[in-house]
Parts: C-alpha cells; sequence; structure tokens
C-alpha cells in the first residue's frame, strides 16, 4: 500500500472570521489524520489588520517561521499546505515558510482564496515581481477555487502545475423555515461588513425601489468597522422612512447563522471587492437552499450560475440590482427553483466529504 499522506497545514484558525481562516479550519476537521501537524497562523485583531506591512505583522511572521522550521524538524517527509497571500506584506511572510519547506526538500502546496494574485504580481514593482517568481518557482502545485481564476499564476507557474480545488462549507442540515406571509420579503446579508462586499450597494438599490419595497425585512449580519456601522445606521434610518426595515445582527455563527439562513427568504450579496475569489457565503446560502442575488465578479459566476442558482447583476449596477430585488421578490416559483438547485449544486460540489476525497486524493498521488 502507497504510505499515507502527512502534510503540514498552515493556516489560521478563527477568530476572527473570514474566508481563509473559515476554510483552514474546514480543512483540518475535513482531513483529520491526513494531517502531521497545524501551524495556527491565527491573528485576533481586526481583520482589516491582515497583510498590512507593519511591525506586529513581521513579529507574528517571524514567530510564524520559526516554528515552521521546528514543526520540519519534528515531522519528517511531510509536505506543506500553504494559503498563499495576495499582497507584498502577506506575501513576505508566506515566502518565508515557502523557503523553510523547500530547503527541507519538501513539496509545497499553495492555495489562492482569492481572484487577485494576477494583479499583485502586475501592479508590484520590478523588485517585488522578482520576489514573487523567485519564491514561487519551487511550488509544487498551486491550487485556485475556480476553473476563471486558473490564469492567477500565469508566467509564474505552469498551468500543469495549478490545480482547481473549489471550497467547501458544513451543511447546516434542517432548518426551520418562517411560514410564507402574504406581504413582507426578507433580505440577508451575511459578511464581513465591507463596502467593497456590496453593503451599500445593496442599501442604494433599496432606496432606488423606495415605497415597492415597503415592509421588506433586511437584516445585515457580519463584522463592521465603527464608521461603516455608522453609516449603515444612518442607511437604515433614511429606509425606515419607506417602510422598509433594516437590521444589523453582527456577527452571527452557530444556531444564530441557521436561524438568519431560516429566516430568509433572499441572500444578496453584491460584491465588488477587490480579493474575492469563491465567497463561503455562497456556498451557506445554497447548502440552505435559498435564492442568491450576487455579481459577475471573481470566481462567483463559475459557482452560482446565473438563471439558475441565482440572480448575477454587474458589480455597481444598482439599478439592476434594484430591478433584480423587485423580480425576486415578486416570483415565488422563481425563488423556489433557484434555491432547489443551489441545494442540489452544493450536495454535488461544496460538500465537505467532496474536499476531503479531493485533497486526499492529490496528497496520497504525490506521498
Amino acid at each position: 500500500m502507497p504510505p499515507e499522506p502527512r502534510v503540514i497545514v498552515i493556516g489560521p484558525t478563527p477568530p476572527p472570521l473570514h474566508g481563509v481562516s473559515v476554510s483552514t479550519e474546514l480543512l483540518l476537521a475535513s482531513l483529520g489524520q491526513g494531517v502531521a501537524c497545524h501551524l495556527d497562523t491565527r491573528d485576533e485583531r481586526p481583520v482589516d489588520t491582515i497583510g498590512r506591512f507593519e511591525l506586529e505583522n513581521v513579529r507574528l511572521g517571524l514567530k510564524h517561521a520559526a516554528q515552521l522550521i521546528g514543526l520540519l524538524r519534528r515531522n519528517p517527509g511531510a509536505d506543506v499546505y500553504l494559503p498563499i497571500s495576495q499582497g507584498s506584506g502577506g506575501f513576505l511572510r508566506d515566502s518565508l515558510f515557502i523557503g523553510a519547506a523547500t530547503a527541507a526538500g519538501r513539496r509545497v502546496y499553495v492555495h489562492l482564496h482569492g481572484g487577485s494574485f494576477a494583479e499583485f504580481h502586475r501592479t508590484s514593482g520590478p523588485v517585488m515581481r522578482s520576489v514573487i517568481a523567485r519564491v514561487l518557482r519551487p511550488v509544487h502545485e498551486a491550487w485556485v477555487l475556480t476553473p476563471s481564476l486558473a490564469d492567477a499564476f500565469d508566467g509564474l507557474i505552469p498551468r500543469e502545475r495549478v490545480r482547481i480545488v473549489e471550497n467547501a462549507v458544513a451543511d447546516p442540515g434542517p432548518l426551520v423555515r418562517r411560514a410564507p406571509a402574504a406581504e413582507g420579503f426578507n433580505v440577508l446579508y451575511m459578511a464581513n461588513l465591507f463596502p467593497t462586499k456590496g453593503c451599500f450597494e445593496l442599501t442604494r438599490a433599496l432606496r432606488e425601489l423606495g415605497e415597492r419595497a415597503a415592509g421588506w425585512q433586511v437584516r445585515f449580519a457580519g463584522s463592521a468597522a465603527p464608521e461603516v456601522e455608522w453609516r449603515l445606521r444612518e442607511e437604515a434610518a433614511e429606509l425606515s422612512r419607506a417602510g422598509v426595515s433594516v437590521e444589523l445582527a453582527g456577527v452571527v455563527s452557530g444556531e444564530a447563522k441557521r436561524d438568519a439562513l431560516g429566516w430568509a427568504d433572499l441572500f444578496a450579496f453584491p460584491t465588488h471587492y477587490p480579493q474575492e475569489g469563491q465567497p463561503l457565503v455562497l456556498l451557506e446560502a445554497m447548502a440552505a437552499g435559498l435564492p442568491i442575488l450576487s455579481t459577475r465578479h471573481a470566481g462567483i459566476p463559475d459557482t452560482v450560475r446565473d438563471d439558475s442558482e441565482g440572480v448575477l447583476v454587474e458589480p455597481h449596477d444598482t439599478e439592476a440590482l434594484a430591478g433584480a430585488l423587485a423580480l425576486l421578490a415578486s416570483d415565488a416559483d422563481l425563488r423556489a427553483r433557484l434555491g432547489r438547485n443551489g441545494r442540489a449544486r452544493y450536495e454535488e460540489r461544496y460538500t465537505p466529504a467532496r474536499l476531503a476525497r479531493e485533497v486526499q486524493a492529490v496528497w496520497s498521488a504525490a506521498a
């Protein structure tokens, strides 16, 4: 029998909640004994500190690199898995991990959890571009999230060493659905409340609908910086005059997240976040059987197909977003079809069991 794969998994786990930390936690849970050990790069400061070139991040990077050297010594033969960064500060930290692993003769698998690496490389200065090319040259495989993101490493890693490994999320299980109401419409937005993730595009679309959205309830669930929360509360006060109820629910997890998914008639996520890849929140909405309203951005069209699992509009197109909201609010049969298709697509492609089989097959073949 071939030897069992043994891999050192590098990456953060929650808190705070963000795509990479949640994905790392799920990967560890899915692989179980296939993991030799885990180097937790968690930073419990607010998510807007991630990737900054600052003293505390430098200290953490050096600390974690030293820890990896110790883990490599204690786990001879173990390869290394690393979610790769898309900014200069984070990439320089990752270069320490890749350098230590390759110096020890280990295979390195880098997983890109976003869609802006090519832009990061293109817009970097000549010195940084040279560093990126040199650091990535010995990487055994690079993984991307969807087919449309497969060109992220063009010119840096040959395509035959680039593999598509999509995200996965845990199944929320049966949800308690609210009883259908003759009037009213419940819209759920659930993500970190960055302006580029579309929270204000959603409020602008609701303002454009005006009294056509009267009786609707909109729930924003996620972490928000103080200035974003203040602005959203101002928007909520204005929308309330048109009869739209807006709730800021904060971070939700566990039963609170299940309750939110069961409460919603529609999941809305009009993101244009520059580093977006394959948003986990969309997979969670599909797992919950919710129709989705999102954007043709990053790996989203590969994941949520327009008029199959959701309705997609162009980023920043508030008029189209308002029109899609009105359409979905008025057509319960459409929402039901999109929700059924989303659940079926989740079961086919985005379960933890699929992720575990796929990753274990790759590492077993290498072992």
